[in-house]
């Protein structure tokens, strides 16, 4: 795996244009703001991009509304399932790219896991006052 993990390295510059450029021409990024019942948000770090903890999300698929794109992206990257009505639309953004946040409150504690570890590299749950210092600034303006 760690091959992987050099070849993002340099290839990454390059996929950050791409995903600005493309952000540009079509709908903004979708993120989901997830707490579990100790007030602890999930947060990822992907192979690409960034390389900082964010929040899970992704782009909407051809025909899928942002709600459903923002529930299956966040299944990708972390398992967790959640039904697109306990979704609620928390913030549009435009730094760092054009987002949409989107929030959930979970019932129960789930297991966050990293089911495709070609794209994820970590997941993590944190109080929003303990932050890793690696946090995306957008993170950090927003909880």
């Amino acid at each position: 795996m760690k091959w992987y993990y050099r070849f993002a390295g340099i290839v990454n510059p390059a996929f950050l244009l791409v995903i600005r450029l493309t952000t540009l021409m079509t709908r903004a990024r979708l993120r989901v703001l997830v707490y579990n019942p100790e007030g602890k948000i999930l947060l990822v770090k992907s192979v690409f991009g960034m390389k900082e903890w964010e929040l899970p999300g992704g782009a909407a698929g051809f025909r899928e509304s942002d709600k459903a794109a923002a529930a299956r992206e966040l299944y990708e990257e972390t398992a967790i399932e959640v039904e697109t009505t306990h979704l609620r639309k928390r913030i549009s953004r435009q730094n760092p790219f054009p987002m949409i946040i989107f929030e959930t409150q979970l019932n129960q504690d789930k297991q966050a896991q990293i089911i495709r570890p070609f794209e994820m590299r970590q997941v993590g749950w944190f109080l929003p006052n303990a932050l890793p210092e690696d946090a995306a600034e957008y993170v950090r303006q927003i909880v």
